[in-house]
Protein backbone atom coordinates (compact mmCIF):
# COMPACT_ATOMS: atom_id res chain seq x y z
CA UNK A 1 0.00 0.00 0.00
CA UNK A 2 2.62 2.53 -1.04
CA UNK A 3 1.58 4.79 -3.70
CA UNK A 4 5.05 5.31 -4.85
CA UNK A 5 5.96 1.83 -4.99
CA UNK A 6 2.82 1.25 -6.88
CA UNK A 7 3.10 4.04 -9.20
CA UNK A 8 6.96 3.15 -9.99
CA UNK A 9 6.23 -1.34 -10.85
CA UNK A 10 3.06 0.38 -12.92
CA UNK A 11 5.25 2.84 -14.83
CA UNK A 12 8.08 0.26 -15.63
CA UNK A 13 5.50 -2.54 -17.09
CA UNK A 14 3.53 0.09 -19.20
CA UNK A 15 6.88 2.28 -20.03
CA UNK A 16 9.73 -0.10 -20.28
CA UNK A 17 7.78 -3.34 -20.31
CA UNK A 18 5.32 -2.51 -22.70
CA UNK A 19 3.10 -5.11 -21.29
CA UNK A 20 -0.83 -5.46 -23.21
CA UNK A 21 -2.86 -4.82 -19.91
CA UNK A 22 -2.10 -3.91 -16.14
CA UNK A 23 -4.13 -5.02 -13.48
CA UNK A 24 -3.58 -3.24 -9.56
CA UNK A 25 -5.33 -6.15 -7.12
CA UNK A 26 -6.75 -4.73 -3.60
CA UNK A 27 -7.04 -1.26 -1.69
CA UNK A 28 -10.65 -0.08 -3.73
CA UNK A 29 -12.53 0.15 -0.84
CA UNK A 30 -13.02 2.68 1.58
CA UNK A 31 -10.10 1.05 3.90
CA UNK A 32 -7.25 4.08 5.08
CA UNK A 33 -5.07 2.06 3.47
CA UNK A 34 -6.56 1.53 0.30
CA UNK A 35 -4.56 4.24 -2.12
CA UNK A 36 -3.81 1.96 -5.55
CA UNK A 37 -7.04 3.96 -7.11
CA UNK A 38 -5.17 7.41 -6.49
CA UNK A 39 -1.99 6.16 -7.16
CA UNK A 40 -2.38 4.96 -10.44
CA UNK A 41 -4.65 7.42 -11.91
CA UNK A 42 -1.66 10.78 -12.16
CA UNK A 43 -0.23 7.68 -14.57
CA UNK A 44 -3.51 7.74 -16.63
CA UNK A 45 -3.13 9.56 -20.18
CA UNK A 46 -7.05 8.14 -20.95
CA UNK A 47 -9.66 7.50 -18.50
CA UNK A 48 -12.03 4.60 -19.36
CA UNK A 49 -14.71 5.36 -16.97
CA UNK A 50 -17.40 2.85 -18.82
CA UNK A 51 -15.43 -0.21 -18.05
CA UNK A 52 -14.88 0.71 -14.77
CA UNK A 53 -18.85 1.64 -14.47
CA UNK A 54 -19.46 -2.30 -16.44
CA UNK A 55 -16.80 -3.67 -13.72
CA UNK A 56 -19.03 -2.01 -10.92
CA UNK A 57 -22.79 -3.23 -12.13
CA UNK A 58 -21.73 -7.07 -12.99
CA UNK A 59 -21.05 -6.62 -8.64
CA UNK A 60 -23.73 -4.46 -8.18
CA UNK A 61 -26.16 -7.07 -9.61
CA UNK A 62 -24.80 -9.62 -6.94
CA UNK A 63 -24.68 -7.41 -3.95
CA UNK A 64 -25.49 -3.81 -2.95
CA UNK A 65 -21.90 -3.85 -1.09
CA UNK A 66 -20.25 -3.07 -4.61
CA UNK A 67 -21.34 0.23 -4.14
CA UNK A 68 -18.34 0.65 -1.86
CA UNK A 69 -15.93 -0.14 -4.64
CA UNK A 70 -13.86 2.35 -6.54
CA UNK A 71 -12.18 0.45 -9.20
CA UNK A 72 -10.78 2.63 -12.11
CA UNK A 73 -9.73 2.14 -15.50
CA UNK A 74 -7.37 3.81 -17.81
CA UNK A 75 -4.94 3.90 -20.66
CA UNK A 76 -0.94 4.72 -21.00
CA UNK A 77 0.79 4.54 -23.81
CA UNK A 78 -0.36 1.10 -25.50
CA UNK A 79 -1.22 -0.32 -21.92
CA UNK A 80 -4.62 -0.76 -20.11
CA UNK A 81 -4.51 -0.50 -16.61
CA UNK A 82 -7.28 -1.85 -14.33
CA UNK A 83 -8.13 -2.17 -10.53
CA UNK A 84 -9.66 -4.78 -9.04
CA UNK A 85 -11.54 -5.47 -5.69
CA UNK A 86 -8.95 -7.68 -3.31
CA UNK A 87 -11.67 -10.30 -2.66
CA UNK A 88 -11.61 -13.28 -5.24
CA UNK A 89 -15.32 -13.17 -5.48
CA UNK A 90 -15.13 -9.50 -6.63
CA UNK A 91 -12.05 -9.39 -8.56
CA UNK A 92 -13.64 -12.78 -10.96
CA UNK A 93 -16.74 -10.66 -11.12
CA UNK A 94 -15.06 -7.41 -12.36
CA UNK A 95 -12.87 -9.37 -15.02
CA UNK A 96 -15.60 -11.56 -16.44
CA UNK A 97 -17.64 -8.62 -16.99
CA UNK A 98 -15.18 -6.96 -19.38
CA UNK A 99 -13.32 -9.84 -20.63
CA UNK A 100 -15.17 -10.45 -23.87
CA UNK A 101 -14.50 -6.81 -24.56
CA UNK A 102 -10.40 -6.43 -23.51
CA UNK A 103 -9.35 -8.23 -26.75
CA UNK A 104 -10.87 -5.66 -28.68
CA UNK A 105 -9.82 -2.90 -26.65
CA UNK A 106 -6.15 -3.83 -26.29
CA UNK A 107 -6.32 -3.96 -30.40
CA UNK A 108 -7.39 -0.57 -30.57
CA UNK A 109 -4.77 0.72 -28.14
CA UNK A 110 -2.09 -1.18 -29.66
CA UNK A 111 -3.43 0.94 -33.27
CA UNK A 112 -4.52 -1.64 -34.67
CA UNK A 113 -7.93 -2.12 -36.70
CA UNK A 114 -9.69 -4.43 -34.98
CA UNK A 115 -10.09 -6.33 -37.70
CA UNK A 116 -9.69 -9.56 -36.42
CA UNK A 117 -12.62 -8.85 -33.42
CA UNK A 118 -14.88 -7.94 -36.49
CA UNK A 119 -13.97 -10.99 -38.06
CA UNK A 120 -14.23 -13.28 -35.18
CA UNK A 121 -18.30 -11.32 -34.35
CA UNK A 122 -19.19 -11.78 -37.96
CA UNK A 123 -19.26 -15.59 -37.62
CA UNK A 124 -20.51 -15.58 -33.98
CA UNK A 125 -23.54 -12.95 -34.96
CA UNK A 126 -25.70 -14.65 -36.80
CA UNK A 127 -26.94 -12.54 -40.25
CA UNK A 128 -30.04 -10.06 -39.55
CA UNK A 129 -33.13 -11.69 -41.28
CA UNK A 130 -34.20 -9.53 -44.48
CA UNK A 131 -37.93 -10.49 -43.70
CA UNK A 132 -39.62 -10.23 -40.57
CA UNK A 133 -40.98 -13.98 -38.95
CA UNK A 134 -44.46 -12.21 -38.17
CA UNK A 135 -46.49 -11.14 -41.31
CA UNK A 136 -48.15 -8.24 -41.44
CA UNK A 137 -51.93 -7.93 -40.27
CA UNK A 138 -54.11 -4.70 -40.36
CA UNK A 139 -55.42 -2.54 -37.66
CA UNK A 140 -58.50 -4.10 -37.54
CA UNK A 141 -57.06 -7.66 -36.79
CA UNK A 142 -54.66 -6.00 -34.04
CA UNK A 143 -57.40 -4.26 -32.57
CA UNK A 144 -59.86 -7.58 -31.91
CA UNK A 145 -56.45 -9.42 -30.85
CA UNK A 146 -56.14 -6.78 -27.86
CA UNK A 147 -59.94 -6.70 -27.23
CA UNK A 148 -60.00 -10.26 -26.91
CA UNK A 149 -57.18 -10.68 -24.87
CA UNK A 150 -58.15 -7.66 -22.73
CA UNK A 151 -59.70 -7.36 -19.39
CA UNK A 152 -62.52 -5.53 -18.58
CA UNK A 153 -62.04 -3.50 -15.56
CA UNK A 154 -64.21 -2.81 -12.59
CA UNK A 155 -66.58 0.01 -12.47
CA UNK A 156 -66.13 2.45 -9.39
CA UNK A 157 -68.55 5.11 -8.45
CA UNK A 158 -66.59 9.07 -8.47
CA UNK A 159 -68.11 12.24 -7.14
CA UNK A 160 -69.17 14.67 -10.39
CA UNK A 161 -66.04 16.79 -9.97
CA UNK A 162 -62.85 17.91 -11.75
CA UNK A 163 -61.30 14.01 -11.11
CA UNK A 164 -63.90 12.93 -13.96
CA UNK A 165 -62.14 14.04 -16.74
CA UNK A 166 -60.10 11.17 -18.56
CA UNK A 167 -62.49 8.36 -17.24
CA UNK A 168 -64.91 6.41 -19.24
CA UNK A 169 -68.73 5.50 -18.40
CA UNK A 170 -69.78 2.09 -18.26
CA UNK A 171 -73.49 2.77 -18.15
CA UNK A 172 -75.79 5.48 -19.78
CA UNK A 173 -76.91 8.58 -17.51
CA UNK A 174 -80.65 8.99 -17.41
CA UNK A 175 -82.19 11.71 -16.17
CA UNK A 176 -84.17 11.03 -13.18
CA UNK A 177 -85.66 14.63 -13.40
CA UNK A 178 -86.69 17.04 -16.41
CA UNK A 179 -84.84 20.27 -16.52
CA UNK A 180 -86.46 22.61 -16.30
CA UNK A 181 -88.70 20.78 -14.08
CA UNK A 182 -91.50 23.56 -14.27
CA UNK A 183 -93.18 26.27 -16.44
CA UNK A 184 -89.84 28.61 -16.20
CA UNK A 185 -89.94 32.45 -17.63
CA UNK A 186 -87.22 32.82 -20.19
CA UNK A 187 -87.40 36.60 -19.06
CA UNK A 188 -87.80 39.35 -16.35
CA UNK A 189 -91.67 40.24 -17.00
CA UNK A 190 -94.92 39.74 -16.35
CA UNK A 191 -96.55 36.29 -15.91
CA UNK A 192 -100.46 36.21 -16.18
CA UNK A 193 -100.55 34.65 -12.64
CA UNK A 194 -101.06 35.67 -8.84
CA UNK A 195 -97.95 35.84 -6.81
CA UNK A 196 -94.39 36.53 -7.28
CA UNK A 197 -92.20 34.52 -9.31
CA UNK A 198 -88.40 34.00 -8.49
CA UNK A 199 -85.58 31.43 -10.21
CA UNK A 200 -85.73 29.43 -7.09
CA UNK A 201 -87.87 26.05 -6.69
CA UNK A 202 -87.78 26.79 -2.82
CA UNK A 203 -90.38 29.42 -3.32
CA UNK A 204 -92.76 28.00 -6.39
CA UNK A 205 -96.50 29.86 -5.92
CA UNK A 206 -99.01 27.69 -5.41
CA UNK A 207 -101.78 30.26 -6.23
CA UNK A 208 -104.42 28.94 -9.21
CA UNK A 209 -104.49 31.40 -11.92
CA UNK A 210 -107.50 33.97 -12.10
CA UNK A 211 -108.15 35.46 -15.42
CA UNK A 212 -106.84 39.33 -15.62
CA UNK A 213 -104.60 39.11 -12.69
CA UNK A 214 -100.63 39.21 -13.52
CA UNK A 215 -97.37 38.71 -11.51
CA UNK A 216 -94.03 39.37 -11.62
CA UNK A 217 -91.60 36.77 -12.63
CA UNK A 218 -87.57 36.85 -13.47
CA UNK A 219 -85.58 34.85 -15.89
CA UNK A 220 -85.44 30.96 -14.82
CA UNK A 221 -88.01 31.58 -12.28
CA UNK A 222 -91.16 29.40 -12.65
CA UNK A 223 -94.91 30.13 -14.21
CA UNK A 224 -97.56 29.18 -11.21
CA UNK A 225 -100.20 26.98 -12.46
CA UNK A 226 -102.71 28.60 -14.64
CA UNK A 227 -106.05 29.07 -16.12
CA UNK A 228 -107.08 27.52 -19.43
CA UNK A 229 -107.34 31.33 -20.94
CA UNK A 230 -104.07 32.70 -21.30
CA UNK A 231 -100.82 31.41 -19.76
CA UNK A 232 -97.55 33.00 -20.63
CA UNK A 233 -94.87 35.66 -19.78
CA UNK A 234 -94.43 39.37 -20.98
CA UNK A 235 -91.68 41.63 -21.49
CA UNK A 236 -91.04 44.47 -18.60
CA UNK A 237 -90.26 46.49 -21.86
CA UNK A 238 -93.85 45.67 -24.01
CA UNK A 239 -96.22 46.55 -20.90
CA UNK A 240 -97.59 49.80 -19.91
CA UNK A 241 -97.73 50.49 -16.01
CA UNK A 242 -101.22 51.90 -14.93
CA UNK A 243 -101.20 52.01 -10.88
CA UNK A 244 -98.97 50.55 -8.71
CA UNK A 245 -99.52 49.77 -4.89
CA UNK A 246 -96.87 52.17 -2.25
CA UNK A 247 -95.20 49.16 -1.71
CA UNK A 248 -94.64 48.01 -5.04
CA UNK A 249 -96.17 44.81 -4.87
CA UNK A 250 -99.61 45.38 -6.58
CA UNK A 251 -99.26 46.78 -9.98
CA UNK A 252 -101.64 47.05 -12.82
CA UNK A 253 -100.27 47.17 -16.23
CA UNK A 254 -101.85 47.08 -19.89
CA UNK A 255 -100.09 44.91 -22.31
CA UNK A 256 -100.57 42.10 -25.35
CA UNK A 257 -99.60 38.70 -25.24
CA UNK A 258 -100.24 35.40 -26.97
CA UNK A 259 -100.87 32.12 -25.01
CA UNK A 260 -97.29 30.40 -24.15
CA UNK A 261 -95.08 32.83 -24.96
CA UNK A 262 -91.73 33.41 -23.41
CA UNK A 263 -92.12 30.03 -21.07
CA UNK A 264 -90.30 27.39 -21.47
CA UNK A 265 -92.02 23.91 -21.36
CA UNK A 266 -91.22 21.49 -18.73
CA UNK A 267 -88.53 19.18 -19.86
CA UNK A 268 -87.72 21.40 -22.77
CA UNK A 269 -83.98 21.19 -22.03
CA UNK A 270 -83.84 17.19 -20.67
CA UNK A 271 -87.10 14.99 -20.11
CA UNK A 272 -86.98 12.44 -17.72
CA UNK A 273 -86.00 8.96 -18.92
CA UNK A 274 -83.69 11.00 -22.14
CA UNK A 275 -79.80 9.84 -21.96
CA UNK A 276 -77.99 12.69 -20.88
CA UNK A 277 -74.24 11.20 -21.46
CA UNK A 278 -74.02 7.67 -23.42
CA UNK A 279 -72.01 4.27 -22.62
CA UNK A 280 -67.88 4.30 -23.40
CA UNK A 281 -68.30 8.23 -23.84
CA UNK A 282 -65.08 9.60 -22.88
CA UNK A 283 -65.52 12.62 -20.38
CA UNK A 284 -62.77 14.56 -21.24
CA UNK A 285 -61.70 18.76 -20.92
CA UNK A 286 -61.86 21.07 -23.63
CA UNK A 287 -58.19 22.44 -23.80
CA UNK A 288 -56.51 24.41 -20.30
CA UNK A 289 -58.50 24.36 -17.43
CA UNK A 290 -59.77 28.12 -16.92
CA UNK A 291 -60.06 29.80 -13.49
CA UNK A 292 -63.46 31.09 -13.68
CA UNK A 293 -65.33 32.72 -10.65
CA UNK A 294 -68.89 33.01 -9.85
CA UNK A 295 -70.88 35.48 -8.27
CA UNK A 296 -74.92 34.50 -8.14
CA UNK A 297 -77.01 37.46 -7.38
CA UNK A 298 -79.56 35.42 -6.87
CA UNK A 299 -80.50 32.12 -5.17
CA UNK A 300 -80.60 29.72 -8.45
CA UNK A 301 -77.13 28.28 -8.38
CA UNK A 302 -76.41 25.83 -5.60
CA UNK A 303 -74.00 23.53 -4.80
CA UNK A 304 -73.98 20.11 -6.89
CA UNK A 305 -71.81 18.34 -4.59
CA UNK A 306 -74.56 19.16 -1.19
CA UNK A 307 -76.80 16.47 -1.92
CA UNK A 308 -79.15 17.72 1.09
CA UNK A 309 -79.66 21.22 -0.32
CA UNK A 310 -80.47 19.34 -3.98
CA UNK A 311 -82.41 16.78 -2.30
CA UNK A 312 -84.61 19.64 -0.78
CA UNK A 313 -85.03 21.69 -4.51
CA UNK A 314 -86.48 18.07 -5.86
CA UNK A 315 -88.73 17.90 -3.07
CA UNK A 316 -89.90 21.14 -3.53
CA UNK A 317 -90.15 20.69 -7.49
CA UNK A 318 -92.40 17.44 -6.87
CA UNK A 319 -94.89 19.04 -4.31
CA UNK A 320 -95.40 21.44 -7.04
CA UNK A 321 -96.21 19.14 -9.83
CA UNK A 322 -98.83 17.56 -7.21
CA UNK A 323 -100.08 21.24 -6.60
CA UNK A 324 -100.30 21.48 -10.22
CA UNK A 325 -103.12 18.37 -10.21
CA UNK A 326 -104.71 19.06 -7.09
CA UNK A 327 -105.50 22.63 -9.11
Amino acid sequence: DDSFEIQKSVKDWCDVENLDLVITIGGTGFGVRGVPPEAIQPLFEKSCTEIAHAMIKASLEKTGFAALSRSVCGIRGNTIILSVPGSPKGAKENIQAILNVLPHAIDLVRDETGENVHAQLRVEIPQRQRKSPYPMISVTEALNIITDHSNTLSPIKVPVDENLVGMVLVEDVVARLSVPGYLASILDGYAVVVGVSIANTSHLPADKLLPGQIARTTTGGPVPPGATVVTAVVRVGDTTLIRASADGLQEESHFQVNDGANIREIGSDTSVGSIVARKCELLSAVGGRPVIGVLSTGSEVIDHTNTLELKFSIAIVLLYFQLQKLL
